[in-house]
This record gives C-alpha cells, sequence and structure tokens, in this order.
C-alpha cells in the first residue's frame, strides 16, 4: 500500500549529466527518453508498464497502425528502453522498467520525505498534547501561543526566552506542560532569592523535572523559624548534584558524610 511519502512530483534533472548522456542520441530518441523518465516518477516507484503498445502511447509515439513510422519509432523505444532502463519486479511483483539512476534518487527522496513527515507527525501530537495549557485551542494557535502560555505561568522568568523555547519542543512527548509549570513552580518556591532559580532553559535541557525537590518545613514559633535536627537530611539530593542553597550548611554536608549519606567524592566536591 502506497503512502504519503511515496508521491515525490519532482524529477532530479541534472543538465550536464543530461547532454554528456544523450549526445549520441537522436532527436527523437531523446524525445523518448524524457518522455519515459517523466512518466517513471509520476508513477511512483512502480516503474514502467512491460507493454511495448503501453509505452508508444506514453510517449505519444504513433499508432502502431501506422506501419509506416511505427517500426522506426518502435526501434527507437526498444534502444533506449534496452540501454536507459532495466527490467525488474516491482514492489507489486510486477515485471517493469526502471532507469536505476532515477530509481535511487527517488528512494532517496522518499525516505527523506518519509523523515519530515514523520517528524511534522511527532511535533503535531506534542502540539495536541499541550493543548489544554492554551487559552485558545483552534488549529490557528501558533507555537508562539503554545510556549508564551507555559512562560506567562512560571513563578520566575529566568534566562533566555528563545533558549527555553528551543529546549522546551526537544522534551518527550509523554511530558505534558502541566507537569513542566509544576515542577519548576515548586522549585521557585524552595528558595528565598531569585537569583538561586536555574534558567528555564538550563532546567528544562537537564530534565530537571524528574529530580526530587527538598520540602520546606517551618515551625513557626513567635515569628521565628525553627530548624530540626533531621532538616540536613531532606538536602542530600541536592548536595549529591553539586548544587547550592543557602539552607544548606558546611556543617550540615560534614555530617551527611559523617552518617554515609554522601560519598567521600561528593564531599570533598562540594
Amino acid at each position: 500500500m502506497k503512502s504519503a511519502s511515496d508521491n515525490i512530483p519532482a524529477l532530479y534533472f541534472y543538465v550536464e549529466s543530461w547532454i554528456t548522456g544523450t549526445q549520441d542520441l537522436t532527436p527523437q530518441q531523446r524525445g523518448i527518453y524524457i518522455q519515459l523518465l517523466s512518466h517513471a516518477q509520476v508513477r511512483n516507484g512502480r516503474g514502467l508498464p512491460n507493454d511495448i503498445v503501453k509505452l508508444s502511447r506514453l510517449c505519444l509515439l504513433c499508432n502502431p497502425d501506422d506501419l509506416d513510422n511505427w517500426e522506426e519509432q518502435k526501434k527507437d523505444l526498444y534502444f533506449i528502453l534496452k540501454s536507459k532502463f532495466i527490467l525488474k519486479k516491482n514492489e507489486e511483483g510486477v515485471d517493469a522498467y526502471f532507469n536505476e539512476r532515477q530509481q535511487k534518487e527517488y528512494e532517496i527522496a522518499r525516505k527523506k520525505k518519509d523523515q519530515v513527515l514523520q517528524a511534522n507527525k511527532k511535533y503535531n501530537n506534542k502540539r495536541a498534547k499541550n493543548n489544554d495549557i492554551v487559552t485558545t485551542s483552534s488549529d490557528s494557535d501558533s507555537d508562539n501561543d503554545i510556549f508564551n502560555n507555559i512562560w506567562n505561568k512560571l513563578t520566575y522568568k529566568r534566562g533566555s526566552k528563545k533558549v527555553a523555547e528551543a529546549n522546551f519542543w526537544k522534551i518527550p512527548e509523554d511530558i505534558k506542560s502541566e507537569t513542566i509549570i509544576k515542577k519548576y513552580n515548586e522549585l521557585c518556591s524552595t528558595v528565598d532569592d531569585p537569583k538561586f532559580v536555574p534558567h528555564f532553559a538550563t532546567w528544562i535541557n537537564q530534565a530537571r523535572w524528574e529530580e526530587e525537590l527538598p520540602v520546606k518545613n517551618e515551625d513557626e514559633y513567635s515569628g521565628m523559624r525553627l530548624i530540626k535536627d533531621d532538616d540536613y537530611k531532606k538536602w542530600v539530593s541536592w548536595v549529591k548534584r553539586g548544587r547550592r542553597h543557602l539552607s544548606i550548611s558546611d556543617d550540615m554536608v560534614l555530617k551527611m558524610k559523617n552518617e554515609g549519606l554522601i560519598t567521600e567524592e561528593e564531599y570533598k566536591a562540594w
């Protein structure tokens, strides 16, 4: 069954190759040759029929009943088929004529077109999954509309918006935009100063929506925050990644090492 990628309407035509490859042909033979190439192209890889009468009609030759010219034209047709084409089975198992160079170029073009179609399908699937955050979900929504809605919902808009958008479209399809927004804003809520929030583009590129965030746990007493003895355990994942925070003290890191929560190398790296 033919797919959309099988339809390759353009024929590669290298002028220099045509001139050198047909310089020994008569005008009639050149006319037959270009007609056969053109019809082979629109048949989308199926080749030309193994039928001399059908081929003569494709080449706009005279009616076979016109014996005065038919024999001469038939000789030229056979000559072009023999010298410029090969007879082999097509994908349907039928004998057909193919020009080898044209067929190779057709297959290359078909693969490229198929890659583009697959990329577009993946892209459109991703857009469809992100329609839940778009204010208006019509087909006319642009890519900017999708990302702008994400950007506008971030607590802190850190770094280059353009780079962040480029990184966003590389995210796997199964990661929803609402997850990205939620996870980034959760990270923003753990810091007291926006300058400690990573740039959104960097955060996306490092797939940091997967990381486990420390949970703020504050006990209020007379307006003062009380630090519990086990608070340092909430920051182990940060230290392991080499990420710093104002709430992480050197004493905490030393305690992590002494309790085997981090390795000696991770402690030295800190």
